[in-house]
């Protein structure tokens, strides 16, 4: 059991950790971990290398995070030929190296996927045949596709796997009202899992459940900043409060006593972000993209609880 439970807290931590847009929450994203003291390598060339494996990830719509996941993308540089060239007032100097990336797994030391890549790169000096080298590598290689593919196959099928496990934790934190918690590491869950619609529902339905407690605090630090003539701050967030909230109705009477107090212009914002809710598919939109905040807002709040991984490249 305690095998499970850390299993499913790396694969949660594999997606949207320190993620910069909640809207890459629910999508996987890969810890790019490039090292500081590769051999051959300066600091400078370090940081191009590491930039192309974020070109490469982007290209092929996989986010990359800041953080210590359970899941990493690393290089592996090695030079195995340097040559000079005679020519002209100076020598040139032709470099051959394979830049090898791998996948892995950090909770079993497993590597998931690998592509090698033989380059070559010249110029005046071994520094800037380097340079050369790396300036060479093709982001947008099909190649690279392909081996992003497979590594993202391969993870969805490890989640697949647990889904029926996901489902149950969120269930057992939902009974002991741990509905943050619950809501988190259902919210990490990639759409393309074919069990995505169940988890899903099973999202909306905790995020129900801990609306109908937050919006009570909601309802208080509205009438706090109420009570200091901070109107527009109040409408924020009582626009904010779920329509079938118990506290909707609360919220409803104060944006009545507050709404001739706004300027013109935040009258209408309000109106706008109400009008979000009258429609079916606004409201599940709504509630989902709160999941996520609420996602993110736990996460900033346990991010010192996070696990660090040493020992990557074994």
């Amino acid at each position: 059991m305690k095998k499970i439970c850390l299993i499913i807290f790396c694969l949660v931590h594999t997606i949207s950790l320190y993620s910069q847009d909640t809207n890459d929450l629910g999508k996987i994203l890969l810890n790019v971990y490039t090292p500081d003291n590769i051999p051959d390598l300066s600091t400078s060339e370090t940081a191009k290398l590491d930039t192309k494996i974020k070109q490469i990830l982007s290209y092929n719509d996989i986010g990359y995070s800041f953080s210590l996941n359970s899941f990493v993308i690393y290089p592996v540089f090695e030079i195995y030929d340097v040559k000079q060239v005679e020519g002209g007032m100076k020598n040139l100097v032709i470099v051959t190296a394979d830049i090898t990336l791998f996948v892995k797994q950090i909770i079993n030391d497993n590597v998931i996927s690998s592509i090698s890549t033989t380059l070559k790169g010249s110029g005046f000096s071994k520094k800037e045949a380097i340079t050369n080298l790396l300036s060479n590598i093709n982001t947008k290689d099909s190649k690279y596709k392909d081996f992003i593919n497979e590594s993202k196959n391969r993870i969805l099928q490890l989640y697949a796997n647990y889904c029926p496990v996901f489902i149950s934790k969120s269930e057992e934190l939902k009974s002991k009202q741990q509905y943050a918690d619950a809501l988190y590491l259902l919210a990490t869950i990639p759409e393309e899992l074919p069990c995505y619609a169940e988890i899903r529902k099973k999202t909306l339905d905790i995020y129900k459940l801990y609306q109908d407690i937050e919006c009570k605090q909601q309802i208080q630090k509205a009438k706090s900043h109420m009570a200091i003539f901070q109107y527009a701050q109040a409408a924020y967030i009582l626009a904010s409060i779920d329509p079938y909230s118990q506290c909707h109705k609360d919220a409803e009477t104060l944006i009545f006593q507050l709404k001739d107090k706004l300027e013109l212009k935040e009258q209408q914002a309000l109106d706008i972000a109400l009008e979000g809710y009258r429609s079916s598919v606004d409201l599940e939109k709504k509630r989902i993209d709160a999941v996520k905040e609420v996602a993110r807002s736990y996460y900033s709040s346990n991010a010192d609880k996070t696990v660090n991984h040493y020992n990557i490249m074994r």
